[in-house]
């Protein structure tokens, strides 16, 4: 064949003949020579793929690797699938259309793998409570989008002060390989009137030195709290009443404490 003739893969005979210039002292000559023609390989380019947070599914947009002659990819592993944390090596094998005169190639591309964002928490703001009405999971309430566990300060059992109080959530996912901790706070109102049914069965945050009479607590540290006392209330009527730190309440139709005077 002549130059820049292509030849197919295989084996071929090229023949050269040569006529000298001087044919009355010269004869012409011929040769020939065996050349194998191997099958090409497709260049294949593949740009290292961007960090990933787990959970994200492979797909083009991780899988994209290009070829200089049409042709089939086939990834490992597959788009769709999820990856651990850490880094991985993706791999993909292409097979040409044109099999007679392109060979299949291999390329890899390594890609990282970062822990998930902060799990989503979501805490409806508690509806505010009566002094003494003790912490429970009608207040701490937060939900998390994963699997894991929730630890609250204050926590539940616990009496709080009448005011504003912060609520503090830590949620520590099952899965500490894959997802992060995450905290919340949400905030609380303590109404001033105080929930003596409840103060009776709550244990209080602080201790306290206190001077029990029938129904009546005295506080000989006017600095903290005490509980009410758990003395029978006495009777006005049909109406519960009970003194606490000085006030009279009594016990409504509606169930609630109410002030009488002070």
């Amino acid at each position: 064949p002549a130059a820049g003739d292509l030849l197919a893969p295989g084996k071929h005979i090229l023949s050269v003949t040569f006529t000298p210039a001087d044919t009355s002292g010269y004869t012409t000559a011929q040769s020939e020579v065996e050349l194998p023609v191997i099958k090409s390989a497709p260049a294949i380019g593949w740009p290292t793929p961007a960090p990933i947070t787990y959970g994200t599914r492979l797909s083009d947009t991780q899988l994209h690797a290009t070829a200089s002659v049409p042709g089939t990819f086939v990834y490992t592993p597959a788009a769709g699938q999820t990856l651990s944390v850490g880094t991985h090596l993706l791999a993909v094998a292409f097979t040409p259309m044109d099999t007679e005169n392109y060979n299949t190639v291999q390329a890899t591309a390594s890609i990282s793998v970062t822990k998930a964002a902060t799990p989503t928490i979501k805490w409806k703001p508690p509806a505010a409570i009566s002094y003494g009405s003790a912490l429970s999971s009608s207040q701490l309430s937060a939900t998390s989008s994963i699997e894991g566990t929730f630890v609250y300060s204050p926590v539940a059992g616990d009496v709080l002060t009448a005011g504003r109080h912060k609520l503090h959530a830590t949620f520590i996912p099952k899965d500490t390989m894959k997802y992060a901790t995450a905290q919340f706070m949400e905030v609380i109102e303590v109404e001033g009137v105080p929930n003596l049914d409840s103060l009776l069965k709550a244990r209080t945050q602080t201790a306290f030195k206190a001077i029990e009479t029938e129904d009546r607590v005295g506080l000989a540290d006017a600095g903290r709290e005490a509980p009410a006392s758990n003395s029978p209330p006495r009777q006005h009527g049909k109406r519960e009443t009970r003194i606490y730190k000085g006030a009279i309440y009594e016990k409504g139709e509606d169930g609630q404490w109410h002030l009488q005077r002070k």
